[in-house]
């Protein structure tokens, strides 16, 4: 799944649910959202549907476009070792 078996996991959203929605409410498109944190439109297509997870440097960049938390995001695979990235 997500994170590397080096992370101990957290709840994440398989599907990227709660990333599609929250890119919907504020009208961003996946090619929009894709350029802003600088990926390419399917990679943001790929977080979407769940079959890949940003990075934790890329969540970061991600929850700042939406403006929103990482946790909000429902990619929280992450968590952990963002607290090393900050």
């Amino acid at each position: 799944m997500c994170p590397s078996s080096r992370f101990a996991p957290l709840p994440v959203d398989p599907g990227g649910s709660r990333l599609r929605a929250l890119m919907r409410s504020r009208g961003v498109s996946p090619e929009e959202l894709a350029s802003l944190v600088g990926v390419s439109a399917s990679t943001v297509m790929r977080w979407c549907t769940g079959r890949r997870c940003p990075s934790p440097e890329m969540l970061l960049r991600v929850a700042a476009a939406l403006g929103v938390t990482v946790e909000e995001t429902g990619i929280t695979a992450w968590v952990r070792p963002l607290a090393k990235v900050k």
